[in-house]
Formats: structure tokens, C-alpha cells, sequence
């Protein structure tokens, strides 16, 4: 199955549902975002599960549009 592409609005979107999404730019799975108690949050690669911090968006991030669900 080929990933589909989203752009930032789409993104929140599929985290809303209670899905994870990266960027093909980050080219790991292990670094994705989510929304995990109300809030945006972002798994780093190498990090343990729990160790998820608050996601501070960027420009860089509203104007992808390499964003999938993984």
C-alpha cells in the first residue's frame, strides 16, 4: 500500500481520529506526532515510549505536505 501524502490540515485530521502521523522528511517512523491527552505531542526516534514531549509546531511543519498516517 502506498502512502498517502497530507498536508498540515489533513495531518491533525488523522491524529484527531486517534491515528500517528509523520513526515517523509523526518525518514523515520520512530519520530511521529499524536494527540495524547488533549494535547499535540511528538515521539523522538531512539526515545522510550513514554518519553513523549508538547510538539512545538513550525513554519516548516504547516507548509509540508509529506505528512502520512503510520
Amino acid at each position: 500500500m502506498k502512502d498517502i501524502e497530507l498536508d498540515f490540515h489533513g495531518a491533525i485530521e488523522e491524529m484527531v481520529k486517534g491515528k500517528r502521523i509523520t513526515r517523509k522528511e523526518w525518514k523515520d517512523v520512530r519520530t511521529y506526532c499524536l494527540l495524547k491527552d488533549g494535547l499535540l505531542q511528538i515521539h523522538k526516534k531512539g526515545e522510550a515510549e513514554d518519553k513523549i514531549h508538547p510538539w512545538i509546531i513550525n513554519d516548516g511543519d504547516l507548509e509540508s505536505l509529506d505528512w502520512y498516517v503510520i
